[in-house]
C-alpha cells in the first residue's frame, strides 16, 4: 500500500507541522513591508484553532476579495457553504493584516519541498480575477492538467470555465 505523505502532513498537530515543515529559525513569523516599514506578525493556525473573530476575519477577507467572482459564477456566492468549507480539518491559515502574497506563496512552496512526495503546489483561481491570475503567473504557476477544459458548444464555440486550476512544480 502506498503511503500518502500529504495526508500524513495534514494529520500532524499544528506544533508538529510547524516544527517539521516551516523554517526552524522562526523567520517566517515576521515580515516588514519594504516601503512602509510596517512590521507584521504571522501565525499559522488550523481551522479548528481559529478564534471566532479570526475565522470571521478570514471569511470576510474571502467575501471582500472573491464574493463578486462567486456571484458571477454558475454556482453563485453561498456564504453558509463557504463557511463550512473553510472549517475543513486539513485547511491551515496564515494570519496577516496586509497583502503578503509573494512571501506567503514562498512559504507554501517551502512546506511542499519538505513533504517528499509533493510534486506540485496547486490552487484554484477565478478566471475573471485577472489580477490574481497575473500574480500567480508571475510566481511561476501555470494551468494544470487537472484544470477543466473549455466546453465546446454545438456550433463549435469554445467556452472557458469560470475557474482555472493552477500549479507550480516543487523544486528540490
Amino acid at each position: 500500500m502506498e503511503v500518502d505523505l500529504i495526508d500524513i502532513a495534514n494529520k500532524k498537530t499544528l506544533d508538529e507541522f510547524i516544527h517539521e515543515y516551516l523554517p526552524p529559525n522562526g523567520d517566517w513569523k515576521t515580515w516588514t513591508h519594504p516601503t512602509t516599514k510596517a512590521a507584521y506578525t504571522l501565525s499559522l493556525k488550523t481551522a479548528a484553532s481559529l478564534t471566532p473573530a479570526e475565522f470571521d476575519a478570514c471569511f470576510h477577507l474571502i467575501e471582500f476579495t472573491s464574493s463578486a467572482d462567486y456571484r458571477k459564477s454558475k454556482d453563485g456566492w453561498k456564504p453558509r457553504s463557504k463557511r463550512k468549507e473553510m472549517k475543513l480539518l486539513d485547511l491551515k491559515y496564515l494570519l496577516v493584516k496586509t497583502g503578503l502574497g509573494t512571501v506567503l506563496m514562498r512559504l507554501v512552496e517551502s512546506i511542499a519541498v519538505k513533504i517528499p512526495s509533493t510534486e506540485k503546489v496547486m490552487l484554484t483561481c477565478f478566471t475573471c480575477n485577472e489580477k490574481a491570475v497575473r500574480f500567480y503567473g508571475k510566481a511561476g504557476f501555470s494551468k494544470d492538467e487537472f484544470s477543466p477544459p473549455p466546453k465546446t458548444l454545438r456550433n463549435g464555440t469554445k467556452v472557458e470555465e469560470e475557474y482555472v486550476i493552477l500549479s507550480k512544480a516543487v523544486s528540490r
